[in-house]
């Protein structure tokens, strides 16, 4: 009998992270859907497009621009509704959206059907983006909680590469079929086999609630943990979560949220990805978009990889601090090119330029940027404000890489390219020095041991030097 329990409860830790891998998983479709404008776009704008006639640039910018608003709203359906029903059943329905895409996208004959389906994509990102990090940090235990933060990453790097490649490789509705597997996939198996948030147990079933940590967590001793998320819940019941700058966590927290997203928009990612074939044309090389776009896709998977091994033994803070300072250093001299040639002086000589900076950008974004500029917003925003700031922040970083993309042809045309890329470089350098010194460092820490340092509390049994083995 001894053994048998033994089992159960292996069995349910292992659920734990089958949970989180499961989430990563509809990671790589939302990933599939961030790359599907290039190939997908360009099949649309030939003559022997599905939908019978090539779409106009303005039609083409309107279909790949609609999911932003989706994302909006589905940051804010996600936010209110996990507070009522929790977060798995919020999580599991975000696959609908995402399958509906796919369908329509094989089956639909008409313009306006698109549209709806980019714009339904567009929730199931919002929702997957707001909800999935919180999920994470409730649900996986201090140690394990940073590599699979930094799985955001990776797995939305693998979807990037799967769109630039079957869709430029498949026909129209291949391309989509395939994909259409990843949400099929999520749909069926995330309602058998995820866990819900034990913070979430806690609120529905508190007299289960410390057996079931017990249980995700594989080990008898919970009690400290169990008091401490209990501890935290009753606070966030205590008043509105509505109330986002109640306490000095909480307006650290959302000031740190606003800021860190600030840095995503401005250290110009998306700008990047959208001149990314210019600046291989710059560099004088003759590849086609698709080979360009596998290139830097394989990169970023690469490197993103390669960030979940170092996360386990730097933490946070360091890493993101190296990799906005990268991407400034990394913009200096591409703005030089450009002010140069700009200004028609003869860089000839130095066409490799732009390749060695898009490259070197790549690389330090998904050091860290990427993987872990939203995933760690789940770990230090308080309990009591978490739904509501994660989205509030979701929606201001979708609206801010919008915008910034919208308008940077216009800011070239007034400012030139130099100047603009100088502007990037300039504030991620700033926010590299920002982070240094204002960030809290989340390695090793329990989410109640992260709020007492955020609120200036320094616990007892507090010990910021854990083995080398936690995150």
């Amino acid at each position: 009998m001894e053994v048998s329990m033994e089992k159960i409860d292996s069995f349910k830790k292992t659920r734990t992270y089958i949970s989180v891998l499961l989430g990563l998983f509809m990671v790589i479709g939302e990933g599939a859907l961030a790359g599907w404008a290039p190939p997908a776009l360009d099949a649309l704008s030939k003559a022997d497009s599905p939908l019978g006639r090539p779409l106009s640039k303005s039609e083409q910018g309107f279909l790949a621009s609609i999911s932003t608003p989706g994302s909006v709203f589905g940051a804010l359906f996600a936010t209110v509704l996990s507070q009522r029903f929790g977060k798995k059943p919020i999580l599991l329905f975000q696959g609908i959206p995402s399958l509906i895409f796919f369908l329509i996208m094989m089956f639909g004959k008409s313009l306006l059907l698109f549209d709806i389906a980019r714009f339904l994509s567009g929730i199931s990102t919002g929702g997957i983006y707001t909800i999935l990090p919180l999920y994470i940090s409730e649900l996986i235990e201090a140690e394990n909680r940073g590599k699979y933060c930094a799985g955001f990453g990776v797995a939305t790097n693998i979807g990037m590469l799967l769109s630039c490649v079957l869709g430029y490789s498949l026909p129209f509705v291949w391309f989509h079929l395939i994909l259409s597997v990843i949400p099929i996939t999520f749909l069926i198996l995330f309602p058998l086999l995820a866990l819900e948030s034990p913070y979430y147990i806690i609120q529905t079933n508190p007299v289960e609630a410390e057996r079931y940590l017990r249980e995700i967590r594989g080990k008898e001793n919970v009690s400290e943990e169990f008091q401490n998320m209990k501890e935290s819940f009753m606070k966030a019941s205590q008043n509105s979560s509505w109330n986002i700058l109640e306490t000095k966590a909480m307006r650290k927290a959302f000031i740190l949220a606003l800021l860190i997203m600030t840095l995503i928009i401005t250290c110009g990612t998306s700008v990047f990805r959208n001149y990314m074939g210019i600046i291989f044309d710059e560099a004088d090389f003759s590849w086609s978009t698709q080979t360009e776009m596998i290139i830097v896709s394989v990169i970023q998977l690469i490197v993103s990889g390669f960030a979940i091994q170092v996360i386990r033994r730097y933490g946070r803070k360091p890493l993101l601090t190296i990799s906005f300072g990268g991407c400034g250093i990394s913009l200096i001299p591409l703005g030089t090119y450009f002010f140069l040639e700009d200004n028609e002086v003869n860089v000839t000589a130095f066409g490799w330029v732009p390749l060695v900076s898009l490259v070197s950008f790549v690389i330090f974004t998904n050091i860290a940027a990427v993987p872990l500029g939203k995933p760690v917003l789940g770990e230090f925003i308080p309990l009591k404000t978490k739904n509501i700031t994660m989205a509030i922040s979701i929606i201001y970083g979708a609206l801010g890489l919008f915008l910034t993309s919208l308008y940077f042809p216009d800011a070239v045309d007034i400012f030139g390219r130099g100047v603009c890329f100088w502007t990037f470089a300039g504030f991620s350098i700033c926010g590299s020095v920002f982070i240094w010194f204002f960030m809290v460092e989340t390695k090793g820490k329990t989410l109640e041991e992260i709020q007492d340092e955020m609120n200036g509390i320094k616990r007892s049994n507090f010990n910021e030097n854990k083995s080398s083995n936690l995150e």
